[in-house]
């Protein structure tokens, strides 16, 4: 077997070539435009050749800018296919690391890569092709993590496993060509070490003690989110939290209320939250490990009656784990969900009321994490959403002891419970929210009606409520951000804000103008801030 037979046997008949090189989006024997050219309309496909047994690239309008996976990367790298075959295959076999060597050549030990991310489907004016491509060009030799390297990623708790989980490399060399069309060459010291994120179309280098700490390389979409590839496709975990007597059984009530019936019921109904009706009948499994056996068949006819049904449907599972042992408890959890979820075909939602049962202690770090991960795994698993209840009081936006913390990483969304300054209302604020902040979300009441036997919403807390909490809440990570530091940059207070809310970069900047708007914060003449008048009254 000779080289190019060897690379079109690992390639899928040349077609992980096209889909290498090839700058848009495309579809086999869909017709496309020729983004070799001006092409004004769509008349290449590419198709496998029975004949040769090899994918090629047709151009039905132009029949010059057809030919098979070859003869593509040479025209996108700037070769003669027929001139400099050897170094085409050498090319391809460097940028797609097939790992097939050419003779007694040595060129695969450094690991280079070449990389021509993908573009717009939209064309570039005629006049600015060459120009952008340049824009788009990057290289970059990957190393091995150095003790060094690792000592630093270690302080901050991330270890091998969750930098390959990233695609994070260590690099020893970067070449690019920047915003005004220069070459330049960056290069890794012990001093200040250099890395890559693999984003696919494009790579994102991080030097985390040099001055200029980011830099893009290829086309960098405006709306990437890094880590997005590495959330599971599948589940959620939801914790509501509160201190007793605050109504988050009743509350869970409202939540598994929604989940009876085959439509949707009003927002009014369910406490304030519209929750996805369950028409295909998938199991509903609620777990208690706190009630007795007596108020947990009370909760029952409440939640019954409120979703307007008489009778226990066969989909609905409630389970009452308070007389077995810890250990015990997860393992009726884990055997459960596996044997209602093939009898109903899946499972629509899990409630556990009570999680800090599972475990020995809440504030045990080990267990505290290895509980939260076997919930996130359950959640993929079954892809399904898990609502855990928490009895704690929450500090602020923050939750209390080690699971608290592993919480506060983990979930998709955190509801507090608490009561109102009204004692006939229970109150219910975010704490957590998967995009955007917490602190904008508005705040629900719900308390009991006497005439219907039952809590029941009562409205969202005024504006003036919310716009209180938003400042007290600021007011508190402020002043703990300014406990030992007299001014910070505006870099560093966008990463307290983040670090300490949750929150993504534009939420902190948005809240960073509010804050100044508000005199919770002013500037100094160099432009750092420091603590306003708000934060000394």
């Amino acid at each position: 077997m000779n080289i190019k037979e060897e690379i079109l046997l690992r390639t899928n008949k040349g077609l992980e070539i096209f889909c290498f090189y090839m700058p848009i989006d495309f579809v086999i024997k869909r017709n496309f435009r020729n983004p070799l050219y001006d092409d004004k309309r769509a008349s290449c496909n590419i198709y496998l050749d029975k004949k040769s047994d090899c994918y090629r690239m047709k151009d039905f309008g132009n029949d010059a800018y057809s030919g098979d996976c070859f003869w593509f990367a040479a025209t996108m790298i700037g070769l003669d296919v027929k001139k400099d075959f050897v170094k085409v295959l050498e090319t391809i076999i460097r940028d797609l690391q097939l790992k097939i060597y050419i003779g007694k050549q040595e060129r695969f030990e450094q690991r280079a890569m070449i990389m021509k991310p993908p573009k717009p489907t939209i064309s570039q004016p005629a006049d600015q092709p060459k120009l952008m491509e340049e824009k788009k060009w990057y290289k970059l030799i990957e190393q091995s993590f150095s003790i060094e390297e690792m000592k630093y990623w270690q302080q901050y708790g991330i270890d091998s496993n969750t930098l390959q989980r990233f695609h994070v490399k260590s690099l020893a060399h970067y070449e690019s060509i920047s915003n005004q069309g220069k070459p330049f060459t960056l290069g890794a010291t012990h001093e200040e070490p250099m890395f890559a994120y693999n984003m696919r179309t494009f790579v994102k280098i991080y030097r985390p003690k040099s001055k200029l700490r980011f830099l893009y390389g290829g086309e960098k979409v405006t709306d990437y989110v890094f880590g997005f590839q590495q959330l599971p496709s599948k589940g959620d975990i939801i914790f509501i939290t509160g201190g007793e007597g605050t109504g988050k059984s009743n509350y869970i009530s409202g939540i598994l209320s929604g989940t009876l019936g085959s439509e949707r019921l009003q927002a009014e109904q369910t406490l304030g939250l519209e929750i996805t009706a369950n028409p295909k009948g998938l199991a509903v499994l609620h777990y208690d490990t706190e009630q007795s056996e007596a108020q947990l068949h009370k909760n029952l006819g409440k939640t019954l009656r409120r979703a307007g049904v008489k009778t226990v449907p066969e989909f609905y599972h409630s389970l009452y784990l308070a007389s077995l042992s810890r250990k015990d408890r997860l393992k009726i959890i884990r055997e459960s969900m596996d044997l209602f979820h093939h009898k109903h075909g899946g499972i629509h939602l899990v409630v556990i009321d009570g999680i800090a049962d599972l475990i020995r202690s809440a504030n045990d770090e080990t267990d505290s994490i290895a509980i939260v991960d076997e919930l996130y795994r359950l959640a993929g698993i079954y892809n399904t959403c898990i609502i855990c209840v928490l009895h704690f009081f929450p500090n602020g936006i923050k939750l209390r002891g080690h699971i608290g913390s592993e919480l506060q990483r983990k979930a998709a969304g955190i509801l507090s419970i608490e009561k109102d300054d009204n004692p006939e209302y229970s109150v219910v604020k975010a704490l957590k929210v998967r995009d955007g902040s917490p602190l904008d979300v508005p705040m629900m009441l719900f308390g009991w009606d006497k005439q219907a036997d039952m809590h029941v919403y009562r409205g969202e807390k005024s504006k003036e409520d919310k716009e209180k909490r938003k400042t007290d809440e600021l007011l508190s990570v402020v002043k703990s951000a300014f406990r030992t530091k007299v001014r910070l940059s505006y870099q560093e207070l966008c990463d307290v804000l983040m670090r300490e809310m949750e929150i993504k970069d534009r939420t902190a900047k948005k809240y960073i103008a509010y804050m100044k708007e508000q005199r919770i914060l002013s500037q100094d003449t160099n432009g750092n801030y420091q603590k306003g008048e708000l934060c000394h009254t």
